[in-house]
């Protein structure tokens, strides 16, 4: 059984979507498939009822990289709008296993950014929004999680999550809700 959880503020996106396992055992195993989803993005639109597109992942340089994802690498979207590529950089990536209360996590900051051959360690815009990916698990529940933070500044402009995954309003949350779901699903 799932409990999704859709929370909306002026400034942000919170998606959320939780199971109860039957047992520890079985949290512990859609965790670590949860967490092989949200690493591996390439497939991300091959994730049961994703409506995402394709995406390419590169490394710090720009070189196109089949793997899991990394600290520094880049998500490249071909944008809605005239096909123009938009690139998410990924600045962290966290990996917490706490026996103490049986919790695991792994998080993931991503920015829009430039092409890294253009870029200088230097996001697209100081105020642009960042996106994090979250798979969590404590005692029976995992939860996914995509959270963002000021999107509606870039909704229209080109350099954002937002924007890559649809300009149309209400279409990246559409779009956000198929990846959580769809990492936690239990099809595959």
């Amino acid at each position: 059984m799932s409990i999704d959880f859709f929370k909306r503020r002026r400034d942000s996106l919170n998606i959320e979507s939780t199971v109860i396992a039957l047992s520890e055992k079985a949290a512990s195993i859609r965790f670590k498939q949860a967490s092989e989803r949200l690493l591996n993005v390439t497939k991300w639109h091959t994730l049961p009822c994703s409506l995402l597109s394709e995406l390419r992942l590169t490394d710090e340089a720009g070189n196109n990289i089949e793997r899991h994802v990394r600290e520094n690498d880049y998500f490249v979207f071909n944008s809605l709008d005239g096909g123009v590529e938009e690139w998410v950089k990924v600045e962290t990536l966290q990996f917490v296993n706490n026996q103490i209360d049986s919790s695991e996590s792994v998080v993931m900051c991503a920015r829009p950014s430039q092409k890294p051959i253009d870029e200088l360690d230097v996001c697209a815009s100081p105020v642009s929004p960042a996106n994090t990916f979250r798979v969590f698990r404590k005692g029976l529940n995992v939860t996914v999680a995509v959270h963002g933070d000021n999107e509606h500044q870039e909704a229209s402009g080109s350099g954002s999550i937002k924007s890559a995954l649809g300009a149309i309003p209400g279409v990246a949350r559409v779009q956000w809700r198929s990846l959580v779901n769809g990492i936690l699903s239990t099809w595959k």
